[in-house]
């Protein structure tokens, strides 16, 4: 009897290995040798090469098992190696993709991670790797002990490395499926870059324009207009541009940020000529950046982060999206990043030397109140987005009624979320007025925040502000102000167990309650926009005081 792996992921996992019209494979971990056989049937007899001396496509395998070795093995694969990978691997070539399908879950992380580096030093397009969402408790099966899972993943355990994710749905939960790419040759370095190794300018007021992207309601843009506003407040002329449809509002219908001027840009026409008489223009969206970078204003582009930028895209978008994100973060931009998780990603994806500039929060709006008149779960956020974990918080929920918790729950979102199957009293608030949304934070108990990845993470840091204690996981963004046992209660993306404790904690420990209130708040305390747009303003000195620089270098060689 030999293990199997999902057979729900069969079709993605060979649609990510047929696109890249592999001629030799290295499957990691075969079990039965599903797989081989799959990949043997697409790629030789497919092609009607039936007979084995006629196949062309070498496949070879690992196992750690010898007792699962089987026909399969001695037929489909050319040769399949038994034992430990790691005293395998160093002495086989590199093949042009190597499949690890449904094996790290069994490492500890640390050796998951290793494995992952010594893979790609053997792919010469790919690693195919698939893991599930949420690893069943496991020990030792069918008496071997290599089958016990010992770790969960998620796409920011794949954030150093150049990878594409997607998820496929399983009975229970789904299987993570991520392509991951070898490092490309050294990149030319990019000349915006240049920016930050330039001397540091004086401080004097900008005419600084910046590039809507949307009017969604979502934590970059509101984070682009607080950015804007403290700007103002702090002497700068803002210039607030859109592009959208004659008659159409430059400003979304729930922002109250208030520039000196605002633009619409038509739909056919570039931006550079409504920004021109700006210093320094800052973008608000990644596809904006080999426009404005063909603009006469220099450009910062200060990213917060987005699924494609942790690697999360449909499988069939995957390359045109790879293609484009390699575009723009290409052009000629200076860039910024909200986290060193942020500022990671774009020097190892994409070569490109970023400053680290957090968002803020509105301390003054945003302040404590009276303690929850009920026991009040609060989560925010927007249903349709998967990396926002809100099944993981419902699950987290149930599990804590479960457990004798009594709370009821407040959800503000962007739009109505289906769910079924809960046993607590679970009510939804829609697009509220965003004059509204400190009293429904100030209204509970605390904050719920399960995502899988955040750039930064905006709604923990208003319960902060808020007096809300947060319970959180550790998706990569928090990290630049939230601390485990400090000023949140933190957790593994997707560890149920962990988080439900932690709820169940907080709703019966009152001391802990006052304790992480009184200290998230501290913490808004020193992030309040003011403190945000100071630490943007020397970057937009640079920004423009470098283009400045460089004209004059021209026209004294003129």
């Amino acid at each position: 009897m030999v293990p199997t792996s999902y057979h729900q992921a069969i079709s993605q996992i060979m649609d990510a290995v047929l696109v890249e019209e592999p001629t030799s494979i290295l499957d990691v971990g075969v079990g039965f040798g599903k797989y081989g056989l799959l990949c043997r049937e697409a790629l030789d007899v497919a092609a009607a090469r039936y007979e084995r001396r006629d196949w062309r496509v070498r496949i070879d395998g690992i196992e750690v098992c010898a007792r699962y070795r089987n026909p399969v093995h001695d037929h489909v694969y050319n040769t399949v190696h038994y034992g430990e990978v790691g005293t395998i691997l160093d002495r086989l070539p590199v093949y042009d993709l190597v499949l690890l399908v449904d094996v790290l879950e069994h490492l500890e992380p640390d050796r998951g991670q290793e494995l992952l580096r010594r893979l790609l030093a053997h792919a010469g397009r790919a690693v195919v790797v698939s893991t599930p969402i949420f690893p069943s408790t496991q020990g030792a099966y069918l008496g071997n002990v290599h089958e016990t899972h010992r770790s969960r993943w998620s796409a920011l355990n794949f954030a150093s490395l150049d990878a594409a994710y997607s998820t496929v749905p399983t009975p229970d939960g789904g299987a993570q499926l991520i392509k991951i790419f070898p490092h490309c040759t050294a990149r030319q370095a990019n000349p915006a870059d240049a920016v930050w190794d330039a001397v540091e300018e004086p401080i004097r007021s900008l005419r600084i324009g910046v590039a809507l992207p949307h009017h969604g309601l979502t934590g970059g843009m509101k984070a682009l207009l607080g950015m804007s506003t403290a700007l103002r407040a702090r002497g700068h002329s803002v210039t607030l541009a859109y592009r959208g449809q004659s008659g159409e509002p430059v400003l979304p219908s729930w922002a109250d940020a208030v520039g000196t001027e605002t633009v619409l840009v038509p739909p056919d026409r570039p931006w550079g000529p409504h920004l021109g008489h700006c210093d320094v223009v800052l973008a608000g969206w990644v596809s904006q950046l080999p426009e404005l970078a063909a603009g006469p204003a220099p450009v910062l582009y200060w990213e917060q982060g987005h699924e494609a930028l942790f690697g999360e895209m449909p499988p069939e978008q995957q390359t045109g999206t790879r293609r484009q994100l390699e575009q723009a973060y290409g052009s000629p931009v200076a860039l910024a990043a909200v986290s060193p998780v942020v500022a990671a990603i774009l020097h190892t994806r994409y070569g490109r030397t970023s400053i680290v500039v957090p968002p803020g929060v509105d301390a003054q709006a945003f302040h404590p109140g009276p303690p929850a008149a009920r026991p009040t779960v609060l989560l925010v956020g927007d249903p349709r987005l998967r990396f926002k974990g809100f099944d993981v918080a419902l699950r987290v929920l149930q599990r804590a009624w479960d457990q004798g918790c009594r709370f009821q729950v407040r959800w503000i979102c962007q739009s109505p979320p289906t769910v079924r199957g809960v046993s607590f009293p679970l009510h939804c608030v829609v697009h509220p007025a965003q004059r509204d949304l400190p009293g429904h934070y100030r209204d509970a108990s605390l904050l719920l925040f399960t995502s899988w990845y955040e750039g930064f993470g905006l709604p923990p840091l208003e319960a902060m502000a808020s007096g809300v204690p947060v319970v959180a996981t550790q998706c990569g963004g928090i990290s630049s102000y939230a601390q485990a046992g400090v000023n949140a209660l933190l957790a593994e993306p997707g560890d149920v167990d962990s988080l439900a404790a932690a709820v169940a904690r907080l709703l019966t420990d009152e001391r802990a309650r006052a304790l992480l209130a009184l200290r998230g708040r501290q913490t808004a305390e020193t992030m309040a926009w003011a403190a945000a747009a100071a630490a943007l303003e020397p970057a937009l000195l640079r920004v423009a005081g470098h283009r400045h620089a460089q004209q004059n270098a021209l026209s004294a060689r003129g």
